[in-house]
């Protein structure tokens, strides 16, 4: 899920299992009911502490088409204002906004 706020993009800090280690990520998580808008909300409340203005869906992924065939559905989350207090500080250390017109290279190279 994008989460926008003006110009500004959230990035969560998770632990990912399978990697061994934290990284930065766009929101995401499992579905909590058959209402995928529903889950949507849910997921985005638990990682940057309230749900969105506004949430668009903008699509349907398989992401591990090779693998699986579960579909993803991706959403636009638009906030009014930013959203930064996660229920569950085990599951997302730490939420950052960062502005989308930033130049891609210092993103790399500040670890994002």
């Amino acid at each position: 899920m994008l989460a926008l706020c003006d110009d500004q993009i959230a990035l969560v800090r998770v632990y990912r299992y399978a990697l061994g280690s934290w990284e930065w990520a766009i929101p995401r998580g499992f579905a909590h009911s058959h209402d995928a808008d529903a889950s949507a909300r849910a997921e985005l409340a638990e990682e940057l502490g309230w749900e969105p203005d506004e949430l668009i869906p903008i699509g349907t992924v398989t992401p591990n088409s090779g693998l699986l065939t579960s579909n993803v559905q991706l959403y636009l989350a638009r906030y009014a204002t930013i959203a930064n207090v996660q229920e569950d500080r085990r599951e997302v250390a730490e939420v950052k906004w960062i502005d989308i017109n930033l130049n891609r290279s210092w993103l790399l190279r500040s670890g994002y």
